[in-house]
């Protein structure tokens, strides 16, 4: 019933993003059943789910326990983040008539599958570092990494209140992980030559993270971080291309170093948008 209000009320918006949109919103109950498919799967990412102790060289070697990335509604062939929450009425079981299935109070909403994980993942750098902490896999063929886990701007209390890195970051102590505040350029190269090697081919590999009030500072960074990738990727002679996602300043000099590093498409965090802009787009 849920479901069909819904698709009234939004008649113009597919099922399937209908549905996904209510699942991000209410959360999926946590199962046995997601910890025993999270390891075929693709294990939440380390920095924003530092609950799940998914890599067993943390935490004393102890038992491999994750939850997936995402669930996929065959409807569309739609992906859905897997946000945990206690009181929603989501949860997902496995039937003998049609496999995975998503339910919402009890009742069968729609079939679900999830994407078979690479297990470089699971591996480690040859420092030692956890591939899955550097890069997270939003598929086999495309990669996210947090290049910085620290935001400057929490000095001053001028944080992005929607940003859940801080907020993640502050629990890694309590949990004993120990997690390196910038992505070094040469595990991201590791991880990526891992990724490729077993994967076959990435398509695009992308980079965002936490900000430093010297931008320029920031952006060399990313700078050495996009060389090390663009050496890898030519090496290879793999067809991947570089997103990331930063505090970007309007220089055009600054913006030729990172292209000419490799990076292919840019997308500026708000933060370094003109102030005239903001009543516009954040009205």
């Amino acid at each position: 019933e849920r479901i069909a209000a819904l698709q009234a009320q939004f008649s113009t918006v597919p099922r399937a993003i209908v549905i996904k949109t209510d699942v991000l919103r209410e959360g999926v109950q946590a199962s046995e059943l997601l910890t025993r498919v999270g390891p075929q799967s693709f294990p939440h990412f380390l920095v924003w789910n530092s609950d799940h102790s998914w890599n067993p060289s943390l935490a004393g070697g102890g038992e491999l326990r994750a939850i997936p990335w995402n669930f996929i509604l065959e409807e569309g062939h739609t992906p859905v983040v897997c946000r945990l929450d206690a009181a929603s009425p989501y949860e997902i079981r496995l039937t003998e008539a049609q496999g995975f299935v998503l339910y919402r109070d009890g009742e069968a909403i729609e079939p679900v599958r999830f994407e078979r994980g690479a297990r470089w993942i699971l591996d480690t750098t040859t420092d030692g570092t956890a591939m899955g902490s550097v890069f997270l896999s939003w598929t086999r063929e495309a990669l996210l990494g947090v290049a910085l886990r620290y935001c400057e701007y929490t000095k001053s209390d001028d944080q992005c209140r929607y940003c859940c890195l801080d907020a993640e970051a502050s629990r890694f102590a309590d949990l004993g992980f120990k997690v390196e505040l910038a992505v070094k350029p040469a595990n991201a190269a590791e991880a990526y030559r891992a990724a490729v090697a077993e994967t076959g081919g990435i398509r695009q590999v992308a980079f965002t993270g936490g900000s430093l009030r010297d931008t320029k500072k920031e952006m060399a960074r990313y700078t050495a971080l996009y060389k090390a990738l663009r050496d890898a990727r030519d090496e290879l002679g793999a067809d991947t291309q570089f997103y990331a996602c930063v505090t970007a300043p309007p220089d055009r000099d600054i913006l030729l170093r990172l292209h000419d590093a490799g990076l292919n498409h840019i997308a500026p965090n708000m933060d370094c948008w003109e102030e005239r802009l903001w009543p516009v787009i954040v009205p």
